[in-house]
């Protein structure tokens, strides 16, 4: 499994991707209210990149052993708890990301802020919630 570490490292990189992104064309809120979206997001699975393995047959055919990870998102209105959106993304490193296989958890730190560009992308532009948009920032954890 995964170290608790690393896991909180996870989650606070999927949230800060996550407020970085939808800051971009939203306010970011504290609290419930008029206008804006409750964002919930969770980690349902990391595969950590083998680094030991990698960095054994990088001299003789580069790295073979890639992470991935899972996150499932939902965007709902703060007030009727009305679903607005949701999104559920796995995927697995590629080649492109050379540093992330000498890291355990390096292609799943890369997928997740992907993953959160897709789904502020998703949220933002087909969505009116008025001229005062504001999204409140993610509950840590699962839901």
């Amino acid at each position: 499994g995964i170290a608790s570490t690393d896991a909180k490292a996870l989650e606070a990189a999927l949230r800060q991707s996550l407020v970085e992104e939808l800051s971009k064309t939203r306010s970011i809120a504290a609290t419930s209210g008029s206008n804006v979206m409750r964002i919930n997001a969770a980690i349902t699975g990391v595969t950590q990149a083998n680094v030991a393995m990698n960095m054994l047959l990088t001299p003789l055919v580069g790295p073979m052993f890639s992470g991935g990870a899972s996150v499932e998102f939902e965007a709902l209105d703060s007030v009727s708890n009305e679903r607005i959106a949701a999104m559920a993304i796995a995927d697995e490193a590629s080649l492109v990301n050379v540093g992330g296989f000498y890291s355990a958890t390096g292609h799943a730190r890369t997928i997740l802020g992907k993953s959160a560009k897709e789904f502020a992308t998703l949220v933002s532009p087909g969505i009116d919630v008025g001229n005062e948009g504001k999204a409140v920032p993610p509950q840590g954890g699962n839901r």
